[in-house]
């Protein structure tokens, strides 16, 4: 009988077990994702505006956008197969959200120096990847959900100002 009330009492928290350990490994990860991003966006952009930007062109002036989701995608892919490999809970939602938190950042730190650029952007895909993973906690997906785009907005908002 005392295993019921256990399992009730368990069913009952608002938030799924998650051990720190986890969350410092997502950081790891986010860190990670974070550094290969900047050096792919670097490495990639140097490759498309020598051979995009030939002449008088259009798609010179769209360079670093396609370079952006070139990086984001093979980077995203990357740390999704990391989270599920590390069995991080809702890992898709927690890259998604990152993504959606950090869309345009890296254009931003492409004006400072490339180890500049490197080390902020490993630093804030560490923090990234960390709170979307201790928010991924909540049982309820819908609170979930709106906490994400609460932060979301927020991350945004101030990326624009």
């Amino acid at each position: 009988m005392n295993n019921a009330n256990e399992t009730a009492a368990v069913k009952l928290e608002p938030f799924i077990p998650m051990d720190k350990k986890d969350i410092i490994r997502a950081a790891i990860y986010g860190a990670f994702a974070g550094a290969i991003l900047t050096v792919l966006y670097i490495l990639v952009g140097r490759v498309a505006s020598a051979v995009m930007c030939r002449g008088d062109n259009d798609l010179c002036q769209n360079a670093p956008l396609y370079v952006a989701i070139f990086s984001v995608t093979l980077v995203s892919i990357g740390g999704l197969i990391l989270l599920s490999q590390a069995r991080i809970y809702r890992p898709l939602f927690i890259v998604i959200a990152s993504i959606a938190a950090l869309w345009g950042l890296q254009s931003y730190l492409a004006l400072l120096p490339w180890y500049w650029a490197m080390a902020a952007m490993t630093v804030i895909g560490a923090l990234t990847y960390a709170m979307f993973t201790w928010l991924a906690r909540l049982r309820s997906f819908i609170l979930y959900l709106v906490v994400s785009i609460v932060l979301i907005v927020a991350a945004r908002l101030i990326i624009a100002g």
